[in-house]
């Protein structure tokens, strides 16, 4: 049986060679550290995590190391192999915590059920077989983290599986990057919604390689969000958004257009939460370098885009439309400004930003600009 040390921030850990362990996702780990820093300042005191399908355990590792805000890691996986390959680095790494070797579904309704304040799920392909496990028995009031890596699905590549999937009809639009992360969260809101609980999104980052949402989940029925479930209506020269509970109230949709929905369409953040991580500089916690910068920026821009409209405009995809070359991203944002339109960087694309501008009048901005 082959073994691989390797190093990831302050976690110094063994991979054995049949247990899954993706370099790609460092990232991902290392940005929910300020998360849980921030969680448990809220909280005034250390948190129980769980990292329900741990693998090699590194992300739990890196939590419990790098956060100095959790008091125990809950680490599970079905694999017989990963199971004593999280015990091995747990030891090596010094770090308070129990050890599962079961199905997801059966340790959250089981040993974890009430017992975790922030549960990550980072599975294989989609979540959607998870979801109501995880929603229904985080502690009140506490986080969720969710990734999707089945983004042929969730961008509308495969608009069958993510009808299948996320109960959702998704086409491939410029925009599809935050569609898909809208459509995760409606797919959480439901299955919060089974269980007498609703959702609050925390932060949502959508990178080449997944999805992933941190949601706050609460104990209740009269607060559930029904007017931030709605569709997504692409005719023409138009971007129209409409909530679910106002859908039938001289809706006209034209032939040939493009349907998104249902999905979320509040918030995509939770800009006090974030401000509470920029103020305290809690990136800081990151020990890998390049991350630890990546975060900020990342958290600056979350900002930004937090308060406009449920999609964003992607200038090389506009203007492709239009059949033109693309202006510099600045002059147009700029000649909005000066038009009385608010705009703001998204993490979405780098050709993208946000505004509450209407698209045919960005069209319009990008036909008077000299080519």
């Amino acid at each position: 049986m082959g073994m691989r040390y390797l190093y990831e921030g302050a976690a110094r850990f063994v991979v054995d060679d049949s247990v899954f362990y993706n370099p790609y996702a460092r990232f991902s780990r290392s940005l929910g550290i300020p998360v849980l820093v921030c969680e448990a300042k809220l909280r005034g005191r250390d948190i129980v995590v769980g990292d329900v399908m741990a693998a090699t355990g590194v992300r739990g590792i890196r939590y419990y190391l790098e956060s100095a805000s959790v008091s125990e890691v809950w680490f599970n996986d079905r694999s017989r192999a990963a199971y004593e390959n999280i015990r091995r680095n747990v030891v090596d790494n010094g770090v308070r915590a129990k050890v599962f070797n079961l199905d997801v579904r059966s340790f959250l309704f089981s040993d974890g059920l009430y017992r975790l304040d922030f549960i990550d799920l980072d599975p294989f392909g989609s979540p959607a077989p998870y979801i109501d496990a995880l929603v229904s028995s985080v502690r009140k009031g506490g986080l969720v983290a969710i990734t999707a890596t089945d983004l042929t699905a969730l961008c509308g590549l495969y608009p069958s599986a993510a009808f299948r999937k996320y109960a959702s009809l998704v086409r491939k639009t410029w925009f599809c990057h935050e569609a898909a992360l809208r459509i995760l969260i409606k797919s959480v809101l439901d299955s919060a919604g089974r269980h007498g609980r609703y959702i609050k999104p925390v932060l949502s980052v959508f990178s080449e390689q997944y999805a992933r949402i941190y949601v706050r989940v609460f104990e209740g029925r009269l607060r559930f969000p029904y007017e931030y479930i709605g569709y997504i209506i692409l005719s023409g020269d138009k971007v129209n958004v409409y909530s679910l509970m106002r859908l039938g109230e001289g809706l006209h949709i034209p032939s040939g257009s493009i349907i998104l929905g249902p999905l979320w369409i509040g918030p995509l953040h939770d800009k006090e939460f974030i401000r509470m991580i920029l103020d305290g500089e809690l990136y800081n916690y990151i020990l890998v370098g390049e991350d630890r910068d990546r975060a900020k920026e990342l958290f600056n821009i979350l900002m930004e885009e937090a308060d406009f409209p449920p999609y964003y405009f992607d200038l090389h995809a506009i203007c492709s439309r239009l059949r033109r070359s693309p202006p510099r991203l600045k002059v147009v944002m700029d000649r909005l400004v000066e038009l009385g339109y608010r705009v703001g960087r998204t993490h979405f694309s780098p050709y993208g930003f946000k505004s509450d501008c209407s698209l045919d009048v960005l069209m319009k901005v990008l036909r008077s600009l000299p080519r």
